[in-house]
């Protein structure tokens, strides 16, 4: 797969896995320069699922030839799912698992904020009582197991 680093900073900025091993489709037109790569990888649009060093899941797609011009994030787990904004289509939206459950708008942490010093992230107060906040889900399971909040 062709430079996936931008789709794939959600999952190893907030898990610290790593990618391990890869499945991955291609297509897309004969084009001048796009196989000049370290791989030779000639495709513009790239589907993959990929295995992790800790062994989950997770699904990339790089589309160089499509209309879209975002990244985003889909967190989905066994107590519900977290969606990533969606331009204008949607906000920062969590699905709990639940029968009849309605979509509820979140306020994701600006992570970006943090500040690290060596190998040690220091988590502002704001960022610990947004993720204290969200509802019960694999990625805040994470977050507080791993002696960060």
């Amino acid at each position: 797969m062709n430079y996936p680093t931008h789709s794939l900073g959600f999952l190893v900025g907030v898990t610290r896995e790593r990618i391990a091993r890869v499945s991955c489709l291609g297509w897309g037109p004969q084009e001048a320069g796009r196989g000049d790569n370290a791989y030779k990888n000639p495709f513009s649009v790239q589907a993959s699922i990929m295995e992790t060093d800790k062994g989950h899941i997770t699904r990339c797609n790089v589309f160089w030839l499509v209309a879209g011009i975002e990244e985003r994030a889909q967190w989905f787990g066994s107590k519900g799912t977290l969606y990533m904004q969606n331009m204008d289509v949607h906000p920062d939206t969590w699905k709990a698992n639940e029968m009849n459950a309605a979509m509820k708008r979140v306020e994701i942490p600006d992570y970006w904020k943090t500040r690290c010093c060596r190998s040690r992230c220091v988590t502002p107060a704001a960022m610990v009582a947004a993720i204290r906040s969200l509802p019960p889900s694999s990625l805040t399971r994470w977050w507080r197991t791993g002696n960060r909040l």
